[in-house]
């Protein structure tokens, strides 16, 4: 059975380091100055009720909400405006722990609002990350990127290396919650080294822990366990509870993963004993659910029951209505495991009331896969099979692979039900065919930890064997002692002696055999995945000789424009980046494209789009770049079966495409998401590409590809890129490159000969990398007329 187990991942904002009850006891100490010492007209009370409104967002929102009405009230009354902002963040977050995302973002854009016409940039900064929370609890994701993003580069520009920090880790867990585990790391790795830099030792721990949700979501339990184990010890260490509660529920859920449901629970309960004396309702709810999920496969129902159903009134008395998502989900599990398939199926209903209400995707899997169980039990195989379907779409678009393949295994065994055998066989191939994928992607990790375990093995070995040598020691120091006393005593001590050594020897070739048998089938393992390994690197290798081949030689493109140069280099063997170019009659056409994903999925779109714009451009003969976007667009659309709900497929491209016309001597320019830089004597103007992409299904009432023209002069140098250069971590506080560090270097080179510019521009950015990783494909086109 699937458990909904809660995996808590903390941006720093929402942390609040106090030590045990000083959280309930700072709120009581307000509420007390708030009843008898200060007046009601005066700004020292607005104050008061701010801070403790803001203490009470995760104890009891719907307090906070009150209090922050009454501070918002007082401030107009009196014209006190100094606390207007935090009113409107504090009234935000507490909806959006609430889980009205619709009244959260109005609070914070009036906050945002205020923080500009103030020109506060560091409030403006935080009210741009707590947007940025909403839209993450919501799925937007691009929003939520663009907000965190705003928020990141009004603090790099004041130098609020705190604030840095916390975006970094909150673009993170945008990342992390796309599936994009690898820049997940990447941004989450950064964070850690500015807590370091500044010897935060709170922000160190919080960034532990959420790297080790990383490596939990990679399948990497003793990495993810080491990580949250050192974030505990800093935690206890500071005397940090929540911090603490928090870490104990995540390593909770290490061992709930690993089947040990005893360690489980009393992590579980030490967790929530923290959050208990803490006050925190909300952490409270969903230690209950997670107490109540582990005594269900302990088959202690009654508890499983009791602690679900507590979790759920904690949930329903905070208003708390995401949390109520994963609780009822447990309960529908509850009575689904007991028979009760009315009462099952009726609190998996309420769960998928819920996630609607609220727009929240968390769990939608598993709720409509269980409410399409049970349909299907109760022989409704049709209802069954329509949310089985959705259930599908949801984990193809917010789930994992396991949830893909938990899916398609439902929908094959319910079509079999049904008696069409041949799309019960369907499904079943599908399920087979992502998990073999899956499991040559986990081989090469497992053998990884079966070397870790037996190096471990070894090790304690060697401490065992040193142990007894030391014993043989003391021996042989007793028996000199008693040599001096009686000739008998030491004969018999040596006997024991001779017995001793021999029951060791016998140890240790034993021990050794066992070692040497286990280090055979290691090296088998290892060499079979070896094997493995090179066989799909060569298979890589060889699509990226097939992507090289259809992409045009720097000989083609300079034949038409002379002054140019192409700086191409993929994060993987192949790339989700590619370079396009086509002569037709007098007109040159080049263009920039950053297809979703890089590695191997983005190289298969690249193909997709390659083989597009030559039919477009080089068969149909269209001639200007809005009308060839609008046409690719259709195409990709019709390609990946998007244009009319066929398929979930979101995937897509950015593109910069231009045209030069050589006896006009004109410039015609149409973009996707990207952007064109032309330097003319000195001075760089940017023209902004559509905010869509091409492909996808959203924006389809916009969607119209907008035609730039300029007329060129001789000397004009223009630039277009992917954002893997933009968005690349360097420097000595690791960064991003960014649009201005981009500008300024363009500038700075435009004049140099472009093969020059090409190798200053490679060595600039390799330069600004230093020893981070390349998180994303680079791509950078430059002409000069």
């Amino acid at each position: 059975m699937r458990r909904t187990l809660s995996s808590f991942v903390f941006a720093l904002l929402f942390l609040l380091a106090f030590g045990a009850n000083a959280q309930q006891t700072q709120v009581d100490s307000l509420s007390k100055l708030l009843n008898t010492k200060l007046k009601e007209g005066s700004p020292a009370r607005v104050d008061v009720l701010v801070e403790t409104s803001e203490l009470l967002l995760r104890i009891n929102p719907n307090q906070s909400l009150d209090l922050s009405k009454e501070a918002l009230r007082l401030s107009v009354m009196i014209g006190y405006n100094n606390r207007i902002s935090s009113i409107y963040n504090n009234t935000g977050t507490a909806n959006r722990l609430k889980g009205d995302y619709g009244k959260a973002l109005s609070f914070h854009n009036r906050a945002l609002e205020n923080d500009r016409k103030n020109g506060s940039r560091k409030d403006e900064a935080l009210s741009l990350n707590n947007i940025g929370n909403v839209f993450l609890k919501q799925g937007q994701y691009s929003k939520a990127v663009s907000n965190y993003s705003q928020s990141l580069s009004i603090r790099q520009d004041i130098n609020d290396q705190d604030g840095v920090a916390s975006s970094l880790n909150n673009l993170g867990l945008v990342y992390k919650n796309q599936g994009d585990l690898d820049r997940a790391l990447a941004y989450y790795q950064n964070a850690f080294k500015i807590f370091q830099q500044t010897s935060d030792k709170v922000g160190l721990a919080n960034a532990l822990n959420n790297i080790g949700i990383v490596y939990r979501g990679n399948g990497n339990q003793e990495r993810a366990l080491e990580n949250f184990l050192t974030a505990l010890s800093v935690f206890q260490e500071l005397g940090n509870k929540v911090g603490e509660a928090n870490t104990l529920n995540n390593i909770g859920n290490i061992y709930y993963q690993q089947e040990k449901f005893d360690q489980a629970l009393e992590f579980y309960q030490n967790s929530l004993a923290i959050s208990d004396e803490l006050g925190d309702k909300n952490s409270m709810a969903g230690k209950y659910s997670n107490i109540g999920g582990v005594y269900l496969v302990m088959g202690d129902k009654e508890k499983a029951l009791f602690n679900t159903e507590k979790a759920l009134a904690l949930q329903k008395n905070i208003g708390d209505d995401k949390g109520q998502i994963s609780t009822l989900n447990n309960l529908g599990a509850y009575f689904k495991e007991v028979g009760d398939l009315d009462k099952s199926l009726a609190y998996f209903l309420d769960a998928e009331k819920v996630q609607n209400r609220i727009g929240d995707h968390s769990y939608s899997t598993i709720t409509l896969t269980s409410i399409g169980e049970i349909y299907t039990e109760k022989k409704k195989l049709n209802v069954g099979l329509g949310y089985l379907t959705r259930a599908l779409r949801e984990s193809k678009r917010y789930g994992s692979t396991e949830d893909q393949i938990s899916v398609f295994e439902k929908l094959s065994q319910t079509y079999a039900d049904a008696g069409e055998f041949e799309r019960s066989y369907d499904f079943q191939q599908l399920a087979k065919s992502v998990r073999d994928s899956l499991e040559r992607v986990v081989s090469s990790r497992e053998l990884a930890e079966m070397q870790v375990k037996f190096e471990t093995e070894q090790k304690q070995r060697e401490i065992e064997l040193l142990g007894k040598e030391k014993e043989v020691q003391d021996l042989k120091l007793t028996k000199q002692t008693a040599v001096r006393n009686m000739i008998i005593a030491f004969a018999i001590l040596a006997v024991l002696l001779l017995v001793l050594i021999y029951g060791r020897y016998r140890t240790k070739k034993k021990a050794n055999e066992e070692l040497g048998r286990k280090n055979e089938e290691i090296e088998q393992q290892k060499k079979t995945v070896e094997e493995k390994n090179s066989e799909i690197t060569s298979s890589i290798q060889y699509a990226k000789r097939i992507q090289d081949a259809i992409m045009p030689s720097m000989d083609e493109i300079r034949r038409a424009l002379p002054e140019s140069f192409v700086f191409y280099r993929p994060k993987a063997i192949v790339s989700g980046d590619f370079y396009w170019f086509s002569k037709q009659g007098n007109t040159s056409f080049i263009a920039a494209v950053d297809c979703t994903g890089h590695g191997v999925p983005g190289a298969f779109m690249s193909m997709i789009g390659n083989d597009h714009l030559n039919q477009i451009v080089n068969v149909e003969r269209r001639t200007k770049p809005d009308v060839i976007l609008n046409r690719l667009h259709r195409e990709i659309q019709a390609t990946l079966k998007q244009k009319h709900g066929e398929t979930d497929n979101h995937d897509g491209m950015d593109i910069a495409l231009c045209a030069i016309n050589h006896d006009e001597k004109k410039l015609y320019f149409s973009s996707a998401n990207r952007y064109l830089y032309l330097i003319r004597n000195g001075e760089l103007s940017e023209t902004k590409g559509d905010h869509f992409n091409i492909g996808g299904i959203m924006h389809e009432d916009v969607r119209r590809y907008e035609l730039h023209e300029f007329d060129l002069q001789k000397g004009d140098t223009f630039y277009f890129f992917s954002d893997g250069v933009s968005d690349q971590f360097g420097g000595e506080k690791s960064k991003k490159y960014g649009y201005k560090r981009l500008k300024d270097l363009l500038i700075k080179i435009h004049q140099k000969p472009m093969d020059d510019q090409k190798i200053e521009f490679e060595k600039t950015l390799v330069d600004w990398m230093g020893d981070n990783n390349q998180i994303d494909d680079f791509l950078l086109i430059g002409i000069r007329t």
